[in-house]
């Protein structure tokens, strides 16, 4: 049999009892100071600029200013030409389109509404409705045209609610027809798709 350690002495009668040797624990760590955050997160906002310039790999490039009354975006083309201008003011902002073709299209409706709309065409301008077509004006209607102006219906109808109906040619007026009556109606009343027709319904 092998020979066993010697046993630890038993303290004799009236030797205090003493706890086992254990290791020390480590030193107490101090926490590191409480650092303010704010210059870090600084750090990674950017300054204003008065301007930016940026070239995309299109060829395109935008160029944005700032000023005093109104910031400005402008939006060149491959060939250097302004193709988008956009002034943004304290008013709101205006927009300037340049290209060969520019397109509106909405699902359901388009308006415009503003104190003055002006449409403006240097060749030709077209308005086409597949249904009806519905003016409504407060003030007067003056067409000037150079070239001759030429109405065709399936039928036509003019109202003065008020005063005359005058007409005046430099040269002959020619009237023809099936029929011309003169003072035809005895007894005439407002068409029936007119505003008096209507306010005497209302009435």
């Amino acid at each position: 049999m092998a020979d066993e350690p010697p046993a630890a002495p038993a303290p004799s009668a009236g030797e205090p009892l003493r706890a086992a040797p254990h290791q020390h624990a480590a030193p107490h760590q101090h926490a590191a100071p409480h650092q303010d955050p704010t210059p870090a997160l600084l750090a990674h906002v950017e300054a204003p600029r008065e301007g930016a310039d940026v070239t995309l790999t299109s060829g395109r490039r935008y160029e944005i200013t700032a000023g005093g009354a109104a910031d400005r975006l402008v939006i060149r083309g491959r060939r250097g030409e302004v193709v988008l201008r956009i002034e943004v003011t304290d008013a709101g902002p205006v927009l300037s389109f340049s290209g060969a073709e520019l397109e509106l299209s909405g699902a359901r409706r388009i308006a415009l509404a503003a104190p003055e709309v002006e449409v403006r065409a240097d060749h030709a301008l077209t308005l086409a409705s597949g249904g009806s077509l519905h003016e409504h004006v407060t003030g007067d209607r003056h067409a000037t045209i150079g070239g001759t102006a030429r109405t065709e219906a399936a039928a036509v109808a003019v109202q003065a609610s008020e005063g005359h109906v005058e007409v005046l040619a430099m040269r002959k007026i020619a009237l023809d027809a099936e029929r011309i009556g003169l003072n035809d109606n005895p007894t005439p009343e407002p068409f029936p798709w007119s505003r008096l027709a209507r306010d005497a319904e209302d009435d």
